[in-house]
């Protein structure tokens, strides 16, 4: 068996096994997947997984800002709507959460390799422009992951009111519910205004970290 078909098994292997570490991101360089490449895709595929968290969010808003008008039976028959918009979001939530973990899983290594590939270069001003460009791009990755995290801190208390209300629902079911409700409406709007607003910063800090890493290192 070539070394290569042993890269690709291996690389087939630590996939399986959800591997996220210096050797699997090696052994997908080796095959011809450099990690640079793999950072871009796994922020574009996080950028794109906050535009449709934030579509999954606001159709749950729209549901929710709907119940407090209804009485009776009716909160009964919407009960299982909410609930299901509610699952839609829990698990986009966790979804979301797992990319921002992959993102920053290979933005270490990249970021310490590159660093030790200082100490190769030969020629000092080659290294030191290498260097200032690194020390750009570590920004640009510092202020788009912090922003991924104010998204990620962002969703728990939407996500906590969305149960709140349905839990409420569940215990309740009579015309008082309506009040408390409604009440209860307006913290989740604010709440998911803030997620709004940091998901649309966040998406423009992965346009921009996208865009800084399309330049030659």
């Amino acid at each position: 068996m070539n070394t290569r078909w042993i890269a690709i098994i291996a690389v087939l292997v630590l996939g399986a096994m959800g591997c996220n570490n210096s050797l699997g991101y090696d052994l997908q360089e080796a095959m011809g997947t450099p990690k640079r490449q793999l950072m871009v895709s796994r922020v574009q595929d996080t950028r794109d997984s906050m535009k449709e968290t934030k579509k999954t969010f606001a159709s749950a808003m729209q549901q929710f800002g709907s119940v407090y008008k209804e009485g009776g039976s009716k909160l009964e028959n919407k009960y299982a709507i909410l609930k299901k918009e509610y699952e839609n979001c829990n698990s986009r939530a966790s979804e979301l959460r797992s990319q921002i973990a992959n993102v920053k899983s290979i933005g270490q290594v990249l970021f310490q390799e590159w660093q030790k590939e200082l100490d190769q270069f030969t020629n000092e001003q080659m290294r030191k422009l290498s260097e200032v460009k690194m020390q750009q791009t570590r920004e640009k990755y510092v202020t788009m992951t912090s922003g991924m995290d104010r998204v990620s801190a962002r969703m728990t208390p939407a996500l906590n009111s969305m149960n709140d209300q349905l839990l409420n629902i569940k215990h309740s079911l009579n015309a008082l519910i309506t009040i408390s409700l409604e009440e209860e409406l307006v913290q989740l709007r604010t709440h998911m205004d803030s997620l709004m607003t940091e998901i649309d910063a966040a998406v423009e800090h992965c346009n921009t970290f996208i865009g800084s890493m399309a330049e030659p290192k």
